[in-house]
This record gives structure tokens, C-alpha cells and sequence, in this order.
């Protein structure tokens, strides 16, 4: 058996941690910034491709910055600023990009039918998965914790996004990912972050050639 340190005896490591004075995104300062705050969210518009440029200033100047970008939306960039006498700890900063809502206009594209085929919800749930598709505005599917559900849409499709609503879903966020598939059996993630919290409507998220939507709710 381990030993066993008691409760009294616990100390906080009180060496002092390097910190950044400024973040900039794409060369805008980061209004939410603080130098004691380590993470961030930063939503970028829904056709953003490129990963923003970040940029930091150390506290100290004769601190060193590291950025390693993500490789992609969604990703996560870290910074970290090192000292580099040694005496106080290195400061790791991540910033989650994310893309937002889609908020174009789509015109002449026709909408596409779709089936429901399974949930991981109870059996006996009181908003059963079939509601998630019935196109009644009024009815929904609902369960508590982490689930999926899929949906069908018969063949082989090219589509252009899939729409989704959530229930007061300009009160609060959902976190979430839209995964798509030719077979049912592998599966290729899309999305992967929260909803807007802004919108009480239909989100729309682009996609391309499917046979299989599935949707993973991990809030």
C-alpha cells in the first residue's frame, strides 16, 4: 500500500507561473483576456477555413512564447510562455476555436427526407427519438447525459448542411457532434462543439456526401 500523506500535511506549490499580457486574434485584442484566465473560446464565422493568427505578449519581456496552432476548426491552439531563468513555472494558455452558426441564405435547395432509425435513450422515454423528425415544431426528442441518434436518408446523398433545433436554444448551449457515414459502421466527425445558445430556430452546419447522419449529444 501507498503511503498515505495526511490532509494537514498538503502544501500548494507556491512558485509563481509565467503569464502572458496580451492575446490577439487575427490582430485584434482578446476582450476576455486575463492574465490569470488559461482558457478560451473564440467563435470564428461558419466559412472559415484558415485557423486564426494568434499572437501574445509576455508579461516579462525576456519570457519565451511558444504557439502551436491547431490543425483545424474545431481545434485548439496553445500558448505558452516560458522563463527562461527558470525560476517561475511555464503558462499554458488554450484557446478553442469553433465555428459558428451557419447564417447564409440558401436558395433552391430542396429538402431531403429523413428517417429515424435509433436512439440510446430509454425505451420507455417520454421524448422518444421519432419526434427528432416528425418536422412538428412542438414535439421533440429529449434524455439526460451523453447520447446518440441516428438518422437514414435512404441512399447515398450529396447534401449541403444539415439543420438542427434545439429545444430553447437561445437560452442555453448544447454540446455536440454531427458525425456522417456510408454504411452505419464507419464513421467520419464533422462538427464537434457547442450550439450557439443564441438561436431558438433551426442551426444550419455544412456537410457534404452521406448516407447516415448521427448525432452525439454530450450535454
Amino acid at each position: 500500500m501507498p503511503a498515505i500523506t495526511p490532509l494537514q500535511e498538503w502544501s500548494l506549490n507556491s512558485t509563481s507561473t509565467a503569464q502572458l499580457s496580451e492575446l490577439k486574434i487575427n490582430g485584434v485584442p482578446l476582450t476576455s483576456f486575463r492574465p490569470t484566465k488559461m482558457k478560451y473560446s473564440v467563435e470564428v464565422p461558419f466559412r472559415t477555413q484558415t485557423v486564426p493568427a494568434i499572437t501574445a505578449v509576455a508579461e516579462d519581456s525576456s519570457d519565451t512564447i511558444t504557439i502551436t496552432p491547431a490543425s483545424g476548426i474545431p481545434g485548439a491552439v496553445v500558448v505558452e510562455v516560458t522563463d527562461d531563468q527558470g525560476v517561475r513555472r511555464p503558462g499554458n494558455y488554450l484557446i478553442d476555436v469553433f465555428k459558428g452558426i451557419f447564417t447564409g441564405v440558401l436558395t433552391d435547395v430542396p429538402v431531403l427526407p429523413v428517417t429515424y432509425l435509433a436512439d440510446s435513450g430509454p425505451v420507455d422515454n417520454t421524448w422518444p427519438g421519432p419526434r427528432a423528425a416528425d418536422h412538428d415544431p412542438l414535439s421533440y426528442w429529449a434524455v439526460l447525459g451523453p447520447n446518440t441518434i441516428d438518422f437514414d436518408l435512404g441512399s447515398e446523398t450529396l447534401a449541403t448542411y444539415v439543420g438542427i433545433s434545439w429545444l430553447r436554444g437561445n437560452e442555453r448551449q448544447f454540446f455536440f457532434d454531427i458525425l456522417t457515414s456510408m454504411d452505419g459502421q464507419t464513421w467520419t466527425k464533422i462538427f464537434e462543439g457547442p450550439s450557439s445558445g443564441k438561436v431558438n430556430g433551426i442551426m444550419k452546419f455544412m456537410i457534404s456526401r452521406i448516407r447516415r447522419l448521427g448525432i452525439y449529444e454530450l450535454l
